[in-house]
């Protein structure tokens, strides 16, 4: 299931280590790769990380045929249209949403503490991406009433992760 998960692209909150890059050079005068030091000290002492995944699923049981599925923007809209219809005002809407679309699509959004998962309102409300569509056509309660809150935990090897997605990893481990 794991391979079948990270055909997307895991993601976490983009945090940025400049911080710590800016406050290493300030304090020893030189400057270094922070995320490859955390990465490297993260790594060796753990062997898979255990993220979280808040959704409010219409057949939680699919994850076990599925695993995590990639954001599909397509796959969105299509149930956007089937919910609240072909009408102009849900095309609209859909169209408003490209940010939205090019900054989320084949990705998996992770937590590494599962309170954190329930903070949001994924569990809760479901999609946000379908909420702002109901949102704007009227019909707040529809993806509201859809689904079960679930809450999806998995190991991923730190090897499968890699130094390049260890942003907010590295954060809170810190």
């Amino acid at each position: 299931m794991k391979s079948r998960l990270l055909e997307g692209k895991v993601a976490f909150d983009a945090a940025s280590l400049d911080w710590l890059q800016d406050a290493g050079h300030k304090i020893y005068g030189q400057n270094f790769n922070a995320r490859k030091i955390l990465f490297a000290g993260f790594a060796s002492i753990y062997s898979v990380v255990r993220l979280c995944h808040g959704t409010r699923a219409e057949d939680p049981a699919s994850f076990y045929q599925s695993a995590i599925l990639p954001s599909n923007i397509e796959k969105l809209n299509q149930r956007a249209i089937q919910l609240f219809g072909d009408s102009p005002k849900v095309m609209e809407t859909i169209k408003s949403l490209e940010w939205y679309t090019e900054h989320n699509a084949g990705r998996i959004w992770t937590c590494l503490d599962p309170c954190e998962c329930l903070i949001y309102d994924y569990c809760w409300k479901g999609s946000e991406y379908l909420r702002t569509i109901a949102n704007h056509v009227g019909m707040p309660e529809k993806v509201r009433s859809l689904g079960t809150p679930t809450l999806l935990e998995f190991d991923v090897s730190v090897k499968e992760i890699g130094e390049d997605k260890v942003n907010s990893i590295a954060g809170t481990a810190i």
